[in-house]
């Protein structure tokens, strides 16, 4: 009997948009919690308001930046606050399935952000190390082309003053 291996880990803390014709609504694509979790939103890996857009975040679960983007990749992203619980018990109080279901949330949340950030900065480190490769590779041949010439120069000054 076989069984079917069900994926884990598919929930992210962020939704991309790759753009292509200027579009101004986006769709947060993730779990957040309204008025609580902060959204931050980038345009071409620069944050939306520094990049000079307006940005509105609605209770419909969108976003919406003005002027429309026209094409570029639209980053949304959320941020929880892990510096305070979202609720603190205290002797005698009354744990309450909501309650508690809030703070697990809130950890799971806080734990799929930091996994997303350490695969996109290992995604990044793959390019880079990739590009360092190329680099050395070019700088090889470079310096390989440099000394044949020097041969061949030595060669020819040689040869000439005979």
């Amino acid at each position: 009997m076989t069984q079917d291996i069900q994926s884990i880990n598919e929930l992210k803390s962020y939704t991309e948009y790759n753009v292509s014709t200027p579009t101004s609504v986006f769709t947060i694509g993730f779990q957040y919690e309204y008025n609580v979790d902060k959204i931050n939103v980038y345009v071409d890996g620069v944050e939306a308001t520094a990049a000079g857009y307006t940005v509105q975040h609605d209770s419909q679960g969108t976003v919406s930046l003005t002027p429309a983007v026209p094409s570029g990749v639209v980053r949304l992203s959320r941020e929880t606050n892990i510096d305070t619980s979202a609720h603190t018990f205290s002797a005698g109080a009354k744990f309450t399935a909501g309650t508690m279901d809030d703070n697990f949330q809130q950890l799971r949340h806080s734990q799929q952000e930091s996994r997303d950030i350490v695969l996109r900065t290992a995604a990044e480190f793959g390019t880079l190390d990739a590009n360092a490769t190329a680099a050395l590779n070019a700088a090889t041949t470079a310096v390989n082309t440099a000394n044949s010439i020097d041969a061949k120069a030595t060669t020819a000054l040689s040869n000439s003053s005979i």
